[in-house]
């Protein structure tokens, strides 16, 4: 069962809000026929105006141009709040993962920035033996494959090859689908993901 009694889960709801070639109606009939809570198309719509203007929000600040202000979150917030709770909820998980991603293009652009940053927390903290851990993880993330297509993608061979070796290491008797392991149908879009040239 999904969020909130019903089989429609918070990821699933956002990634149809995300899929442009849905019209609102059809989102609405989905939700109820998942048992979810009912919504009208006209709040699929509004729903579907705040998650672009989370988006051109994400993307002014990425491309370092001034936000609109403390008064235009305000206003999003209230408009989030209005709406039937699955529509929120999907609305709160678009704007946190963006957040996390955001957190990992910007630890992978400034690693000094981030060890700093853990140094002044932790004053204890070896220095020298968190950036050989940094640079390791780093050096495992930032591959070609990641320059092109972004963080949180794979390819079919390597995830085939990840697969592959669980059922051998776990014994597991079967070998499940690389679809039942992986989806990118609920990542942020692409540009969001790529990592500045010469990180790392």
């Amino acid at each position: 069962m999904a969020d909130g009694g019903h089989n429609l889960s918070t990821a699933e709801l956002l990634a149809l809000l995300r899929d442009a070639s849905l019209k609102p109606d059809s989102i609405a009939e989905e939700m109820e026929c998942a048992g979810a809570h009912p919504c009208t198309a006209a709040q699929i719509a509004e729903a579907r105006e705040l998650l672009d203007l989370l988006q051109q929000e994400r993307t002014a600040q990425s491309a370092g141009l001034s936000s609109e202000g403390a008064a235009a979150e305000a206003e999003v917030a209230r408009r989030i709040a209005a709406l039937p709770e699955p529509l929120a909820l999907a609305l709160v998980r678009a704007a946190g993962e963006a957040q996390r991603q955001a957190a990992l293009v910007e630890l992978a652009a400034a690693p000094q920035k981030a060890l700093d940053l853990l140094k002044a927390r932790d004053p204890m903290m070896k220095m020298e033996i968190e950036k050989i851990r940094l640079d390791l993880a780093l050096g495992l993330t930032n591959t070609p494959h990641v320059a092109n297509a972004g963080l949180s993608s794979v390819t079919p061979e390597k995830l085939g090859k990840t697969i592959d070796a669980v059922v051998v290491a776990y014994g597991l008797t079967g070998t499940p689908g690389a679809e039942s392991v992986y989806t990118d149908r609920y990542l942020p879009p692409a540009a969001e993901r790529m990592v500045p040239k010469g990180a790392n």
